[in-house]
């Protein structure tokens, strides 16, 4: 172990003893922080949903997404999943990175193809661009593992979240579990 992690873990019990328990606030500085694995995001989890000011929680397997407020469920909603099963490698795989990211953006984009449009997640530090969670046209495919690469859900959620999140979207952390 190196001496800075030494003399932190040691300043961390010396915390502890003189003031107990650190608050919520204190720890919101590291846990919401995108992890970019989906080892630290699991582990994570629950310090996440709770100190962060917004989460979204996607379950490939389970075709769900929930997006918390605060640590409360503000709402929750059927997915379509990528296609092709497993963590991203390289661009064009078809497959979605697992792990803790930042949104980046909304885009108003055709309807036909991103229903109410599309929210870019920030993961331009692996080398991916152009992966999101959009809207869709084709609420028939939610449930369903149907998608090239990105989140599917309702329109109605994505207009949600775009709504609730206003200018702090960029600071939005999405979980994007097997």
């Amino acid at each position: 172990m190196s001496l800075a992690k030494k003399i932190s873990l040691a300043s961390i019990v010396i915390y502890f003893f003189l003031n107990g328990e650190p608050k919520a606030e204190e720890l919101k500085i590291d846990v919401c922080k995108p992890t970019h694995t989906l080892e630290d995001a699991l582990v994570n989890r629950k310090n996440i949903i709770g100190n962060c000011r917004y989460v979204i929680d996607i379950s490939l397997e389970e075709h769900t997404l929930y997006f918390y407020g605060n640590g409360a469920l503000l709402t929750s909603g059927v997915i379509s999943s990528p296609r092709i099963k497993g963590d991203k490698k390289s661009g064009g795989d078809g497959k979605i990175k697992y792990g803790a990211f930042k949104l980046h953006q909304f885009e108003k984009r055709e309807p036909e193809k991103f229903g109410y449009g599309f929210i870019r997640i920030d993961f331009s530090s692996l080398g991916f661009h152009g992966f999101g969670l959009h809207g869709t046209p084709l609420v028939q495919s939610l449930g369903f593992d149907a998608s090239r690469g990105c989140i599917r859900t309702e329109n109605e959620i994505i207009r949600y979240i775009v709504q609730e999140t206003g200018e702090n979207l960029k600071d939005t952390l999405i979980i994007i579990k097997p």
